[in-house]
């Protein structure tokens, strides 16, 4: 076999194997109908419909084949989203021009947030919580809000369990049960996110991935090579931790025995900018994208087998995998074909 044959063969043989193992996405970005290339927050209510807030085209809901989209001409407060979330037939968005809220057909806004920037939302019971301009305000009834006294300034987001309530300002964390407990990082906190453990996960903005526990630090992300990374989002599903980077696209971090995989452009993902991500009652991860619109990640990677890399035929009418994991392939013509850690097969 001279070079240019077995060039041409490596090429066939390997580029086929790369090119099958690619993930399985699909991406949404103008030409699906998507208002807005940056999508910034996802959220799924309780219809299953996917909500995505973007960076100036307003809030849209995906029904899986067409896009709605709501603006300020539809009375949204602003176009630019920095949070959703839902209660019962209620859609709730934040934008950096006050609160709305969806309901009946119609969007509302409370005249008390007018002009403020909503950085984030939460439910606790039927207890809205609601961060604007850095002070929290709480609301039982829906419609009138009150600032909850006694909080830090400056706080930029928060997470609600059963137990307590977590803020975050610019470098610390606090955790409010009882009493305010403040956990000082002294890092640019960009996010964070609860564990049922009751461990606390942190991200900051380019100097680190942070784990508290027993009432000390743990860094992380010098081991997913992201210590100086902006890291904008954290989303826990079981043991599994996503996290959205600026330039190295999402991970997906298993707690339990450290192991991640990256996922990029190169991979399928619309765009290595990563700003939020959301798991929906189908099992799917929902990426939203800096500029790439919106990723739906379905599941791990399919290797395809065939008379292309070993196979002797490309009618299957069984498969058989034993007690070592070989799998054993039936095919047409062909034979059984056996994949273990070698490739063989018997004849008649």
């Amino acid at each position: 076999m001279n070079l240019r044959r077995l060039l041409l063969f490596l090429f066939i043989t390997f580029g086929f194997l790369i090119k099958a193992q690619n993930y399985q996405f699909t991406n949404y970005s103008l030409l699906e109908g998507l208002p807005q290339s940056q999508v910034y927050c996802i959220h799924e209510d309780s219809n299953g419909f996917i909500w995505m807030g973007t960076r100036g085209g307003g809030v849209t809901k995906f029904d899986g084949l067409e896009f709605q989209t709501y603006t300020v001409k539809d009375s949204l407060a602003g176009n630019y989203i920095n949070a959703i979330h839902s209660l019962g037939s209620k859609i709730w968005v934040g934008t950096n021009s006050g609160l709305s809220y969806f309901d009946r057909g119609k969007w509302h806004s409370p005249q008390i947030f007018r002009g403020k920037a909503i950085q984030d939302i939460a439910f606790s019971d039927n207890t809205l919580w609601v961060v604007a301009n850095g002070k929290v305000y709480q609301s039982i009834s829906l419609t009138e809000f009150e600032i909850v006294e006694g909080l830090p300034k400056r706080v930029k987001s928060l997470k609600v369990d059963e137990e307590s309530n977590w803020l975050a300002t610019n470098f610390s964390l606090y955790q409010l049960s009882d009493t305010l407990n403040r956990i000082i990082l002294g890092k640019p906190i960009e996010c964070f996110e609860v564990v049922s453990d009751g461990s606390v996960w942190v991200a900051t903005h380019g100097e680190g991935l942070y784990n508290y526990q027993n009432e000390s630090w743990v860094e992380y992300g010098h081991l997913l090579d992201i210590d100086k990374e902006i890291i904008y989002d954290l989303y826990r599903v079981g043991d599994d931790l996503w996290i959205s980077t600026l330039t190295k696209g999402i991970f997906k971090y298993t707690i339990k025995d450290s192991s991640f995989v990256n996922f990029k452009e190169e991979n399928g993902l619309a765009n290595n900018h990563c700003r939020t991500s959301l798991k929906d009652s189908w099992g799917n991860i929902w990426i939203g994208t800096g500029g790439g619109g919106v990723s739906q990640y379905k599941g791990q990677t399919f290797e395809k087998w065939s008379k292309t890399n070993g196979l002797k035929g490309d009618y299957i009418y069984f498969v058989l995998e034993d007690f070592k994991g070989a799998k054993y392939i039936g095919t047409s013509g062909g034979g059984v074909s056996i994949i273990d850690t070698n490739s063989r097969y018997f004849n008649k």
